[in-house]
């Protein structure tokens, strides 16, 4: 793929380019079925190549160039176009974890129900190409990751695609209820964006409980939030029912939670462990 955006052709790897940074990276498109600007990342993803990549294509595909392990993380960025945690913790993470990873951002801050932009407006679009990206790559785990918003993506499409775990921190969950009730003020205009720009053709998708109950997927889904939150605290009773739904609440009380996490200094073992399917930190405790 050229810095202009044109797409080459599927067939093997495009040419090594060199970036500003000095380290090489190859570009490739993930999707064969689609004919989509997709950058692939294979080599060593620094944020600076994360941060212009979204805001030129809203996705990026990254693989390492020799450790793999088969393993996919979809990263759904916060409305606030961040993905909620620190790219230092989060590339360590899956650098040490070997996996694969996908960056999706929220550029009309709807929580991804109206689609990615640079696809299509439609959520239906959207979970068809994301399936077809990971037909392509065929990995033997696939993983969605959030946090706040990111988390709320992560949750609703974790029930609409092929996943075997949902790891998030401090998601909305209960989003039907604060559309309507407003109890996350400042996300108004948010809320009124997922309103008014998921088309007559599709249904919302938005609560929660409903996209767990109707889907198989995913077998699991661990659940991160502030138990000194009121707020993240209604959040996570709204799942709590669920069996497949792993609650942990940590001693802190505001939104921010994977910052608190971070500077904690147990947030690398969490995305490690979560991602990986391994359980310990959370049975231990």
């Amino acid at each position: 793929m050229s810095e202009g955006g044109a797409v080459e052709p599927a067939d093997g790897l495009n040419q090594t380019k060199k970036q500003s940074t000095g380290r090489e990276h190859r570009f490739i498109r993930p999707s064969r079925s689609e004919n989509l600007q997709i950058p692939h990342v294979i080599g060593e993803l620094s944020p600076p190549i994360m941060r212009r990549k979204l805001r030129e294509y809203q996705s990026l595909y990254f693989e390492p160039r020799v450790k793999r392990s088969g393993l996919l993380v979809i990263l759904f960025n916060t409305v606030a176009r961040k993905p909620g945690f620190s790219f230092k913790i989060l590339l360590s993470a899956i650098e040490s974890l070997g996996a694969d990873i996908f960056i999706i951002d929220d550029r009309q801050a709807t929580l991804l129900m109206t689609g990615v932009e640079a696809w299509g407006p439609s959520r239906q679009r959207a979970v068809s190409v994301i399936g077809n990206v990971i037909a392509d790559r065929k990995p033997e785990r696939v993983c969605t990751l959030g946090h706040s918003s990111g988390g709320t993506a992560a949750l609703i499409y974790g029930t609409l695609l092929p996943v075997q775990k949902v790891l998030v921190f401090n998601p909305i969950a209960d989003v039907d209820t604060l559309l309507n009730a407003g109890a996350f003020p400042h996300k108004k205009k948010v809320w009124g964006r997922i309103v008014g720009g998921v088309s007559d053709a599709e249904e919302h998708v938005t609560n929660i409980s409903t996209c767990i109950t109707q889907s198989r997927h995913p077998e699991e889904i661990e659940f991160h939030f502030a138990q000194n939150s009121p707020q993240d605290v209604a959040q996570a009773a709204h799942v709590r029912a669920f069996e497949k739904v792993t609650l942990r609440g940590w001693e802190h009380d505001a939104h921010d939670l994977t910052r608190y996490l971070a500077q904690a200094g147990v947030l690398k073992d969490l995305l490690v462990k979560g991602l990986q399917g391994a359980n310990q930190v959370l049975n231990e405790e």
